[in-house]
């Protein structure tokens, strides 16, 4: 196991190449590697091998190596990452909209002022409000277009038997086992 660190050993550090992949991560690995066949950029066999590879692959180092030599997707890491936190933040912008312009125009009409003052707030903050949803919005389409997928929610399952079947076939004909994980007893070891 190699460790982390400038010359000196850390201890329960493992490199960034050594860490354990989840099934997730394997799975996510060989949805990359599906799509690059279907772009052309892999024949059947190296497909199949790589696949393979992937579900035996121990570490995020090797399955990154599996994916080395193919283009990255749009959309990645980063855009993810601005992705949730913008998300994350929506609610809180939304919140602070509506308690200071309420706030604002309570204040206002407690006044009895003839005109309109707090529409100097309210203009630009909707304007802020609407343009945060709409690029939320956006970039989770754009996101979603490129193949990217929430890992906090399940995909929808399909409740159509013809499409089981056809999905089925199609998994048939490119010889790829549709469920290739393998349990393991507790006894025996992952290779």
């Amino acid at each position: 196991m190699a460790v982390a660190g400038r010359g000196r050993a850390s201890p329960g550090r493992v490199a960034r190449e050594e860490v354990r992949a989840s099934d997730a991560e394997r799975e996510q690995t060989v949805r990359a590697l599906r799509s690059h066949y279907a772009a052309g950029r892999l024949d059947r066999e190296e497909l199949e091998r790589r696949i393979e590879h992937a579900y035996r692959a121990v570490s995020r180092g090797k399955l990154r190596l599996l994916l080395a030599d193919l283009p990255r997707a749009r959309g990645g890491p980063l855009a993810r990452r601005l992705y949730r936190f913008q998300r994350e933040l929506l609610p809180y912008h939304a919140g602070a909209y509506v308690s200071i312009n309420g706030a604002l125009t309570a204040i206002w009409a407690a006044t009895g002022e003839g005109r309109f003052w707090p529409a100097g707030v309210l203009a630009p903050t909707t304007v802020l409000i609407i343009g945060h949803a709409y690029a939320s919005r956006w970039l989770r389409s754009r996101l979603t277009s490129n193949g990217w997928r929430r890992t906090s929610s399940p995909a929808p399952l399909e409740t159509s038997a013809s499409a089981t079947r056809s999905s089925a076939r199609s998994c048939d004909s490119l010889s790829i086992p549709t469920s290739p994980r393998k349990r393991f007893s507790a006894g025996q070891k992952r290779t």
